[in-house]
């Protein structure tokens, strides 16, 4: 489900090496600051959760929707970064994903709304920070232990 960040991620980085056009390496290096936090983040709530799926399957990794926080994560940079009718492109893409999920009994309605809440909110909170819009910042975030769960702390400076 990373497949398009992935490739997006690759073609602005060789163009970038082609015709060293910074913007590229900076859509390139967004993509992949946006795609990593917000899939450690789903992975680790995946975790802590550990909610079934509606499909009564054995898996326990419905909560939050690992496919709606990668949709959404590529749509949120592919919005800000491109002209308007990529971005609606990707985002109608990234809202079929997140339908295609719940439709085929793997989630349900808040897992994908929460997966799409991440990876919005990591791409575009990525790129206004890049635009020194919004200031650093520090975050708390939950981390599961052997003895149980955690919390962990970020900071930039």
């Amino acid at each position: 489900n990373m497949v398009p960040n992935a490739l997006y991620m690759t073609l602005m980085y060789g163009n970038y090496w082609f015709t060293k056009n910074r913007k590229c390496l900076d859509r390139a290096i967004l993509m992949l600051k946006s795609s990593s936090y917000s899939g450690l983040t789903t992975h680790v709530l995946k975790q802590l959760i550990d909610q079934k799926r509606p499909n009564k399957g054995k898996s326990t990794s419905s909560f939050p929707s690992g496919h709606a926080t990668c949709a959404f994560s590529f749509a949120s940079i592919i919005g800000i970064e491109h002209e308007w009718c990529w971005g609606f492109g990707a985002y109608t893409m990234a809202t079929i994903v997140a339908i295609s999920r719940m439709n085929d009994n793997a989630h349900y309605l808040h897992d994908v709304v929460f997966g799409s809440t991440i990876g919005l909110t990591y791409g575009l909170a990525l790129y206004y920070q890049s635009q020194n819009i919004i200031p650093p910042s520090s975050v708390v975030f939950p981390i599961k232990t052997p003895g149980g769960i955690g919390l962990g702390y970020a900071m930039d400076f």
